[in-house]
This record gives C-alpha cells, structure tokens and sequence, in this order.
C-alpha cells in the first residue's frame, strides 16, 4: 500500500484508527518494544522504596532459621562474601544470604520428604531446583514458549492480513504488549527480586487492560475511530491508577491484583463466549472461540488449584505450558475471522 493511499484511508478512518495505524508505518516491533520497555521501567525506579515480602510456614519453621543463622555466621562474613558463590549465582545476582536460604531449604525440604511429611513453601514460594542460577527453570522455558507464540502470532498478522481492516492494527498492538508480559515473566521467574516481581505484575496488567480495548471493538463489532480512542484512554487512565494504588500501598496488595487483573479476565471471557454463540450459525468458524475460551479457563483453574511440585512442576508452571497452545490457537481464529470479515465487506 502506498503511503499515499494510507494517508487518505486514516483521514477518512478517524482520529483513533489513524493513530494506531501510523504508528505500525513508522515504528517497528522493535521500536514498540523498546518504548513499553522504558515505561515499565519508570514505573519500577518509582517503587523501588518497597519491598514484598512474603512470609510462609517453611521460613518461619524453627529449624530452617537454625539452619539460616548458622550458614549466615559461618559463609557470610568479611567484607565481600558474594565473592564466594559461583560465576552464576553472581551473575543471576544471588547474594551469600540468599544462597542461604536456599541451601536451608531444600535441605529442609530433603529431611521433610524422607519423614513423609508435608512439603512447605519458604518466602510465598515452592522449593524448585535452581539451574544456572535461574531459581525456577520450567516457568522461564514455558514463558519463553509463550512469548514465542506472541511474536509468531505478530508476524503471522502482518504477513497474512492487510493493514485496511479496522481491528489488525489492534490485533498488532495485542501481540506486541503479550511479547512483552512474557518477556517480564522470563525475568521474574529466572530471579525473583523485588523489581522483577513488579515489572512481571505491571506488564501483565498492560496486557489485560489493553485486551479489554481490542476485545470490546471487536465482540459489539465497534469498528470507529473515536470510540476506539475514547475507551482507550478511559483503559489507560485505568490501568494508570491500579498502578498508582498498587505503588502506594506499604506492601504489594497481591488480592487487590489478583481480583482486578482476574475480574477484566473472566469479563473479557464472558464478552468472547457470548460473541462466539451469537455467531455461531453466521460465522463457520465462530465456534473455535468457544473451545478457545474453555480452554483458558480450564487452564486458569491450575492456578487456584495449588500444589507442591512434582518433577519441578508446579501449578504454576503447569498453567503457563497450558497457554502456550491456546495463543497459538488463538491467533489462528483472528486470522480466519479477519479474512472472513473481508470476504463479507466488513471492515
């Protein structure tokens, strides 16, 4: 498409659908990623004064801190114990103190299993076998599998369906802001710290603000410019005071999240299952969405459902594998939806 012809289409699409439109001519994915970067990043620098701390059963266990003080008296004194640990441990920044506790509790957890007792969680966290330093190697892999399936998605996108059609654009943007709820993710699981965690919860709300935009325009079929626009930035101002609240609270509200990012997730499931039905007898391939959003579900109940791992798997783990053939699946059905939109002058 010529620039051009592109130019006379945004005109004549409004306000909103210009913007995001333009904005896929001039900037790249690499350029979008780099700037939701560099927001996240604010964010963090902003909240740095507080930490999450989470306490469990395991590291208020009397014998895991008997076992803590000693480890800490005998291998964390003098001027630079860090020095000490692995090239790996430094690099994934463990500190000696941390190395500790983790030594503690899975000897802990050892002395547990071999007496058939109950396997705790220490600090909100199950006792996975750290590899290379990354503290919970199967989510990392899986996110990796996930954030994939997002850029494989984007492509697709791009390579199969024209830039005309109201809702690509949306659909780019989607791509591009899971790509980056995953990448997050990658950096939360390989370490857990205090900014990871955040930029990992602050980039997954991104992602399930935003999906609420795309989700409203194409379930009512809402393809304008201005309204495009002006639920977008009712979604950002939102999105902008869960922020707020969660960085002014003294500790990480994790429920007030939790209710938050899973309520617009079950909205967002309910809007696709009642457009899935509406269109089943219109639209051939409009039951796919219902199996789609079954199976989000289903594998959303993983995360309720808790248990310690098994073979480093976790419920956890479990629920990001689960998702990585549903965003697959899912892009297949935009893409077959869009071309069908096409076929039948809805655009």
């Amino acid at each position: 498409m010529h620039f051009i012809h592109v130019e006379s289409w945004i005109k004549s699409g409004g306000v909103g659908r210009g913007i995001f439109v333009f904005s896929f001519f001039k900037i790249s994915l690499y350029n979008i990623m780099k700037s939701v970067l560099f927001i996240f990043f604010i964010f963090v620098l902003a909240s740095t004064n507080f930490r999450l701390v989470t306490g469990s059963r395991g590291d208020q266990d009397p014998i895991f801190q008997s076992c803590l003080t000693s480890c800490r008296q005998d291998n964390c004194k003098g001027p630079n114990p860090n020095n000490n640990l692995s090239f790996f441990l430094r690099l994934t920044l463990w500190s000696c103190s941390e190395n500790c506790a983790y030594e503690c509790m899975h000897r802990e957890t050892n002395r547990r299993r071999n007496n058939h007792q109950e396997v705790l969680q220490y600090y909100g966290k199950w006792p996975f076998t750290r590899i290379l330093g990354i503290t919970e190697p199967a989510s990392v892999v899986f996110s990796v599998l996930n954030g994939y399936a997002h850029y494989h998605g984007f492509k697709r996108l791009q390579k199969e369906l024209p830039i005309k059609h109201f809702m690509v654009p949306f659909y780019l943007y989607n791509a591009a802001f899971g790509l980056n709820s995953w990448i997050w993710s990658i950096v939360y699981h390989t370490r857990d710290l205090p900014i990871t965690e955040k930029l990992d919860y602050f980039a997954a709300g991104a992602s399930i603000f935003y999906a609420v935009l795309y989700c409203i325009l194409k379930t009512y079929e809402l393809y304008h410019g201005r309204i495009a626009a002006f639920l977008g930035i009712s979604l950002l101002i939102g999105y902008g005071f869960h922020i707020r609240y969660l960085l002014s609270t003294p500790r990480f509200d994790y429920s007030y999240n939790i209710m938050i990012t899973a309520g617009i997730g079950i909205f967002q499931n309910i809007l696709w299952l009642m457009w899935s039905i509406r269109n089943w007898k219109t639209r051939p391939h409009a039951y796919k969405m219902t199996g789609i959003v079954i199976a989000l579900i289903t594998a959303m109940s993983l995360e309720i459902f808790d248990f310690a791992p098994i073979m480093e798997l976790d419920a956890h783990a479990l629920w990001h594998a689960a998702t990585i053939p549903i965003i697959f699946k899912f892009y297949d059905f935009l893409i077959e939806d869009t071309k069908w939109e096409l076929v039948h002058g809805l655009q």
